[in-house]
């Protein structure tokens, strides 16, 4: 049990401040509940901490590809998402080998997932993993990269982001799984955790 008493009770970045000792123990509190795998013993986590850095989880060119490919993966997503301001997590998309990103168009399912597609995801107060789908209009031949970021702001930041079963196909074959081939994905910030 923690107990804190401080008289600041709704904090916004319009009034009054969320003091360090709240923050900390908040976060401390957070951190202890385990987040267990979907798939596997391990997960991808952005980690997390008072103000964790922007941080992303990049594939290794997928194809040539024979069209679209289809992302699927599992998300548990507990990060600041309301009127102080988001920390979204995002999937995006490259076909010039990394010169520029465009966003992949996201679908959410599962316990408050948000409805209908989503450029980013954010969401607080639940624990529970979506299971999350998107679409890469890639052209025959060409070799997409893709990536997962997360760009907490510098206010409050919650448990973080897990992805678990990534997954990439296009109408022809699998190229991308993250289970069972993990060396395909390169985490920037991000770590692999059993918990």
């Amino acid at each position: 049990m923690a107990v804190l008493l401080t008289n600041r009770v709704h904090p916004s970045r319009q009034w009054g401040s969320n003091n360090p000792a709240r923050e900390e123990l908040a976060q401390g509190l957070a951190q202890a509940l385990a987040v267990r795998p979907v798939q596997g013993s391990r997960s991808w986590f952005t980690g997390a901490g008072t103000h964790p850095p922007t941080t992303t989880l990049t594939t290794d060119e997928l194809g040539p590809v024979a069209g679209p490919v289809q992302v699927s993966f599992d998300a548990f997503v507990d990060a600041q998402n309301d009127g102080d301001g988001s920390d979204p997590l995002t999937v995006e998309s490259s076909v010039d080998g990394g010169a520029t990103w465009q966003p992949v168009p996201l679908r959410a399912e599962g316990p408050n997932a948000p409805h209908g597609p989503q450029s980013a995801l954010a969401a607080s107060g639940h624990r529970a993993w979506w299971k999350v789908t998107g679409s890469v209009p890639a052209r025959a031949g060409e070799k997409p990269l893709l990536r997962w970021k997360y760009a907490p702001d510098e206010q409050y930041v919650g448990r973080g982001v897990h992805v678990d079963g990534i997954s990439a196909a296009d109408r022809t074959r699998t190229l991308l799984d993250g289970e069972r081939r993990p060396e395909q994905l390169h985490p920037d910030g991000w770590e692999a955790t059993g918990r």
